[in-house]
C-alpha cells in the first residue's frame, strides 16, 4: 500500500477544500485513463521509484495536456534533471505533505513560486531548485494515511504502518538518510497505538508490517508500545525491519509477547571487512546474537544478504558461512542495487563501480537481477563470479534443508526458505 501517497492525500484533504483521489497502478487491472477523464483533475501527482520511472514518464507525457504534473518520491528527489525532461512540470523533493499542498494552493492562485520551498522546476530553460522545506517537527500532527482512497482489499494481508521517518545510521548503499535530511523523527506511542487500533478494528487487519527503516531505533518506545498492546488486548501478528545491533533481549521478549512473529534483519554480509567498508557498523557477533534471540522467542528471522558490496570474491564468499552457522528461517540474497542519493552511488568511482554511458535510468529492465551487469561494472566482482557465488549459496543451503522460494508454491509454517537474485 502506497503510504507516502496516502499521507499526502490525507494532509491535503484535511487542510484544504481540494478534492483528492488516488489511483494505485500496482494493484489496478486497468490504467488511470477512465478516472482521469471522469475526474478531470487540475493537478496529477505521481510518486515513483527507479524501477517504475519509465512507466511514470509514459504517464506524464500521456496526460501532459490534461493537468499540471508533479513528481515526488526519492527517485525524483535525486534525479531532478531527468524527471523534468520527461514530461513533469514540478518536483516536490523530500518530505512531501506540506510542500505539495502549498504548491497546489499557489498554482490555484497563480501566485509566484519564488519563495516556495521544497520544489524543483524549469524556468527560461533553466532548472530552478528552491531551498528545502523544513521537516515537520511533530509527526503526530499528521492525519493518518488516507487508506479509504485505495482498494485495501487488493493488497497483501499485512496492513502497513510507519512509526518514524529517517534513519540515524549511514549505510553506503541507502539513500534514506539523505532523503530525510539526515534526521530521525518518531511518532508518540499513543499516536501509533491509535492508528494500529484503526487498522485492526476498522480495516480488519490481523497481520501488520512496520515499514520503518529500523523499527527498533528507540528501545523504550518499542517496549512501551508492546506493553500498551498487551494491556489493551489489541491482538494481531506483526513484523518489522531491524538492525542486528538494535535487538536486545529485553526488547525482543516484549515484541514476542505483543504478537511479533517475524523480524527482517539487514545482515548484508558475513565479512567483517565488508561490513566495515559499507558503514554498517554491526559485528558478526551481534548478528549471531540477534538471530539466536529470534529463535529463543519463537520469532521467524528473515535475513537479507547482498552480493556485490565492495570486497573481493573471498570476502563475498564468507556470507554463506554465516548463513550456515545462524540458519535464519528465511534468506534473501540480493545483487547490489545502487540508488541515486546513496553514498555508494555519488562516490561510486571511489568504490570501484562504473556505469556504462547510458542516457538515463529508464533502460533498467530489472534492477534486482543479473540484468544489472549490462550497465554496471564492479572492478572487484564479475557477473560470472556473482552468479557462481549465488550457485554456491544455493547448493549449500539446499543441503541444509532450505527450500528455494517459488511464487506458485505454498510453504508450510516453519519451513526454511530462500530466494536469490537469480530468481528474478
Amino acid at each position: 500500500m502506497p503510504l507516502g501517497i496516502c499521507y499526502v492525500a490525507s494532509y491535503v484533504r484535511e487542510r484544504s477544500k481540494h478534492v483528492v483521489k488516488i489511483f494505485d497502478e500496482s494493484v489496478e487491472e486497468k490504467g488511470p485513463d477512465e478516472l482521469i477523464n471522469k475526474f478531470k483533475p487540475d493537478v496529477i501527482g505521481i510518486s515513483f521509484t527507479a524501477l517504475s520511472a519509465k512507466n511514470a514518464y509514459d504517464l506524464a507525457k500521456k496526460f501532459k495536456n490534461k493537468a499540471i504534473l508533479i513528481a515526488g518520491g526519492s527517485y525524483s528527489t535525486f534525479c531532478e534533471k531527468e524527471v523534468l525532461e520527461n514530461g513533469f512540470d514540478f518536483i516536490v523533493y523530500g518530505e512531501g505533505e506540506k510542500t505539495f499542498l502549498e504548491l497546489v494552493n499557489k498554482l490555484e492562485r497563480k501566485a509566484s513560486l519564488n519563495s516556495q520551498k521544497g520544489i524543483v522546476y524549469k524556468k527560461d530553460n533553466r532548472i530552478i531548485k528552491n531551498p528545502p522545506q523544513p521537516l515537520i517537527k511533530n509527526l503526530d500532527s499528521l492525519p493518518f494515511p488516507a487508506r479509504d482512497l485505495v482498494p485495501t482489499d487488493k493488497y497483501e494481508a499485512h496492513g502497513p504502518i510507519i512509526t518514524s521517518r529517517g534513519c540515524p545510521f549511514n549505510c553506503l548503499f541507502c539513500n534514506s538518510r539523505k532523503f530525510w535530511q539526515q534526521k530521525y523523527r518518531s511518532r508518540s506511542v499513543t499516536n501509533i497505538y491509535k492508528e494500529l487500533e484503526e487498522l485492526v478494528k476498522k480495516y480488519k487487519k490481523r497481520n501488520i508490517f512496520f515499514c520503518d527503516d529500523t523499527f527498533t531505533v528507540d528501545k523504550n518506545k518499542v517496549i512501551k508500545l508492546c506493553k500498551l498492546l498487551i494491556k489493551n488486548n489489541l491482538k494481531f501478528k506483526w513484523a518489522a525491519s531491524c538492525r542486528a545491533d538494535k535487538l536486545a533481549e529485553e526488547e525482543i521478549s516484549w515484541m514476542s509477547r505483543a504478537g511479533c512473529n517475524a523480524i527482517l534483519i539487514g545482515v548484508e554480509s558475513g565479512s567483517e571487512k565488508i561490513l566495515k567498508t559499507i558503514n554498517k557498523n554491526t559485528s558478526l557477533e551481534q548478528i549471531r546474537n540477534a538471530i539466536s534471540l529470534c529463535k529463543k522467542y519463537n520469532i521467524r528471522s528473515k535475513a537479507s544478504f547482498i552480493i556485490g558490496l565492495p570486497g573481493d570474491y573471498s570476502e563475498q564468499l564468507k556470507s554463506i558461512d554465516l548463513m550456515e552457522e545462524t540458519t535464519p528461517e528465511n534468506l534473501n540474497i540480493h545483487i547490489l542495487a545502487i540508488y541515486p542519493g546513496s553514498e555508494i552511488y555519488e562516490k561510486r568511482k571511489n568504490y570501484g563501480i562504473k556505469f556504462k554511458n547510458v542516457k538515463n535510468w529508464q533502460i533498467y529492465n530489472n534492477y534486482y537481477s543479473t540484468d544489472l551487469f549490462k550497465i554496471i561494472k564492479f572492478d572487484y566482482l564479475t557477473k560470472k563470479q556473482a552468479v557462481n557465488l549465488c550457485q554456491i549459496f544455493i547448493n549449500r543451503l539446499k543441503k541444509l534443508g532450505y527450500m528455494q522460494k517459488r511464487k506458485q508454491i505454498k510453504y508450510r509454517n516453519g519451513e526454511k526458505t530462500f530466494k536469490t537474485f537469480l530468481d528474478f
